[in-house]
């Protein structure tokens, strides 16, 4: 099977959640929780946590933020043997959720991702091009054209925001899956995603990709390709912190693809990662594997 090259950043995530409904301009008692994040580095996370071997290829700073990543991978077992170190600080976002779970508003300091840069980059082709998948994501500037022109590996984007993805349009080709939520998917397409037809309408206007995934969080996802559309209900599960959900539906849909999944069976797999990610308080679920998710496959969608 090989191994999956994961290109994108890697920080520290910071969350602040209130013990009571939110009050603008007041100081909100609450609770912190400090974590590794990143959209690149959450889907290497839970690529490796289900048992995949994981090359990284991020920017990480001289700081402290660094060490506790390295540590994480180290115990996760991501290779970040191909990372570039550059001086100063890596990326820090922190989250401001609200008393549900879900994020009220988030604050990003990632500059050190243009150093993810064509140079950088063909330095480590032969990496990325030995993969069985490389995965990058909207976070990149430069970087993103040079991989969608040079890599000869199957490439699956994460779509990340509206206004990334649709800076970003206009050099978008070449994809073997594109995974969106809704209000991207209608950013990109100009189509609003409520069934299988309009999934397949949108899909037909994203010529730059073999499959897309629209996500609509909590009830489930379309996963369309040139066969047609199919609805994936979402797997129930109680919000604790939605940070990362998306990341872990995409690295559990990759893990599929890379086992010979189809794109519905390799969804449900996604949306069972996506939903035990839901109730847990980090980025990333711990206890996340593949024998506890193709349990819970089963158990959801039967086998």
């Amino acid at each position: 099977m090989g191994y999956i090259c994961v290109v994108g950043g890697a920080n520290v995530d910071i969350f602040l959640s209130p013990y009571k409904k939110l009050k603008l301009r007041d100081s909100n008692p609450g609770q912190l929780r400090i974590s590794c994040g990143g959209v690149g580095r959450n889907i290497a996370e839970n690529l490796a946590r289900l048992g995949n071997d994981v090359k990284l290829l991020t920017v990480l700073g001289n700081d402290g933020n660094a060490e506790l990543i390295k540590s994480n991978a180290k115990q996760c077992g991501i290779d970040l043997s191909h990372a570039l170190t550059v001086e100063g600080n890596g990326g820090t976002y922190v989250s401001f959720n609200d008393v549900d779970g879900d994020m009220f508003v988030g604050f990003s300091a990632m500059d050190s991702i243009d150093n993810i840069a064509p140079d950088y980059l063909a330095a480590n082709l032969d990496s990325l091009n030995g993969a069985s998948v490389v995965v990058v994501d909207t976070n990149l500037t430069d970087g993103l054209e040079y991989l969608l022109d040079n890599v000869t590996a199957p490439l699956f984007l994460e779509a990340v925001s509206c206004a990334k993805v649709e800076k970003a349009a206009h050099i978008l080709r070449n994809l073997t899956c594109c995974k969106l939520n809704h209000d991207e998917a209608q950013t990109l397409s100009g189509v609003d995603v409520v069934d299988e037809a309009t999934a397949v309408e949108c899909f037909a206007r994203l010529p730059f990709t073999r499959s897309i995934y629209v996500s609509c969080g909590a009830k489930g996802v379309f996963c369309v390709d040139e066969s047609g559309a199919t609805f994936v209900p979402a797997m129930p599960s109680k919000a604790v912190n939605a940070n990362g959900a998306g990341d872990s539906f995409f690295a559990g849909a990759i893990h599929g693809f890379v086992h010979g999944n189809n794109l519905v069976d390799s969804a449900k797999f996604g949306c069972v990662c996506g939903a035990l990610t839901v109730a847990c308080a980090d980025t990333v679920c711990a206890d996340l594997s593949c024998e506890r998710v193709s349990t819970a496959v089963e158990e959801v969608y039967g086998k």
